[in-house]
């Protein structure tokens, strides 16, 4: 009985042990993330404010666009690998836990190669405020979630497994 008694304790130990180890390293990510969400509004903010005058100064200058959008794009990708990295503690904790893990699912093909599509669209080199008076110029973007985060009802993009906001877990 006695030894019963102490091998519950003994799991419970572990247990807190292992949850409180994946809690503090899951809580350090998110902070990562929630820096790297700031810097790339910041990004974006920049991003609009120099194509709007680029507008109206009548010109486009396509490469300082894509040096900007491909600091956005790296900032998504980081967020992603983050996102990943807590999905795999999760993992990490269930099997250390010896309960039945969820696998991670694997990365697309085409979630990739779509992003590098859209930073190869063609963008004119030079674009006047005359060719389209009092329009903003228009610009393909991203595509807009699929999504909304169940516990926020922040958008999401479609292939997240936690919520960028909040970091609620999402179901696919």
């Amino acid at each position: 009985m006695l030894g019963k008694l102490k091998d519950k304790l003994d799991r419970g130990i572990a247990t807190v042990s292992v949850k409180s180890e994946s809690m503090v390293e899951t809580s350090r990510i998110k902070s990562q993330i929630q820096n790297y969400q700031r810097q790339q509004t910041a990004l974006i903010t920049q991003l609009g404010n120099e194509m709007y005058a680029m507008w109206k100064a009548g010109e486009m200058n396509r490469e300082r666009f894509e040096q900007v959008c491909k600091e956005i794009y790296g900032f998504e990708q980081a967020i992603a690998e983050q996102n990943r990295r807590i999905e795999q503690i999760r993992v990490e904790e269930q099997q250390l836990l010896g309960t039945q893990p969820m696998p991670i699912p694997p990365q697309t093909p085409q979630q990739m190669p779509m992003q590098q599509q859209m930073m190869q669209q063609p963008i004119p080199q030079q674009m006047s405020a005359q060719q389209a008076p009092g329009a903003p110029v228009s610009m393909q973007a991203q595509p807009a979630s699929a999504r909304l985060c169940p516990a926020c009802g922040k958008p999401v993009p479609a292939d997240a497994l936690f919520c960028v906001e909040c970091g609620v877990k999402l179901e696919n």
